[in-house]
């Protein structure tokens, strides 16, 4: 067990420190993963929308007349797919997909898991309609890379944990000084009883600090006393002398 008081004051304001930014960190982290994976998912709500409007039919067929532009589309094997499907079966696909096909549970979400056909982990949107003129059940698909989404996430986590570093390294600092200045008073009171044990003053000085001065006024006050009761014993020997 530390027992010294600065060890102790030292001790707990280095896990109190820790364990606040620890949980600034976490909560903070959890608010950002939010707003990366939100973005992602209205980015891709936002492409499905779109491959949506851009749904016809013409001789019973499902076709899609505007594609996505967006080159991410294009590259093979990215992470980025779009996919649509009438009844089970795929009638347009983003280049980016090959001649893969994208397989997930049905219903409408945001931000649902996958894996692509590289076994890269996938975030999925999903969106079932119908459209006028047809009676086929239609699913759009639109996935991202998990991967990238971790990325964006790593990119503002890192500089978020060197600021908290950063900012508990001060905290530190100012722990120290504030523990070390606040107890310069008691340094001071033990130099002034040493001062009176050794015969070189009969009161302690009174400190600044209020709550040092009740404890120091007990102690002048005993000082006093035990003056008092070494006048009177030698005023009573100065009235009897030894014979």
């Amino acid at each position: 067990m530390i027992r010294s008081i600065r060890g102790r004051l030292l001790l707990l304001a280095a896990v109190w420190i820790t364990a606040a930014l620890l949980a600034a960190f976490l909560f903070i982290s959890s608010l950002l993963n939010d707003f990366v994976t939100d973005r992602f998912d209205a980015e891709a709500g936002a492409i499905a929308d779109g491959i949506i409007a851009g749904l016809d039919v013409d001789d019973n067929r499902i076709e899609l007349d505007d594609r996505p532009v967006d080159p991410r589309f294009a590259l093979p094997l990215t992470g980025w797919y779009w996919q649509v499907a009438a009844n089970g079966l795929v009638v347009a696909r983003s280049d980016s997909l090959l001649d893969g096909k994208l397989e997930g549970p049905a219903g409408d979400y945001l931000g649902g898991q996958g894996v692509g056909a590289d076994g890269a982990a996938l975030r999925v949107t999903r969106r079932e309609v119908t459209i006028p003129y047809s009676d086929a059940e239609i699913a759009i698909t639109v996935t991202a890379p998990q991967e990238q989404i971790d990325a964006s996430l790593a990119t503002i986590s890192r500089p978020l944990a060197i600021a908290l570093a950063v900012l508990g390294i001060g905290l530190a600092i100012a722990s120290v000084v504030q523990v070390m200045g606040g107890l310069q008073s008691l340094d001071r009171l033990r130099k002034d009883l040493s001062l009176v044990r050794a015969g070189k003053a009969e009161r302690l000085s009174m400190p600044d600090v209020t709550e040092l001065q009740p404890l120091t006024a007990e102690i002048n006050a005993s000082l006093d006393q035990n003056a008092a009761l070494l006048a009177r014993s030698r005023q009573h020997l100065a009235i009897w002398p030894i014979r």
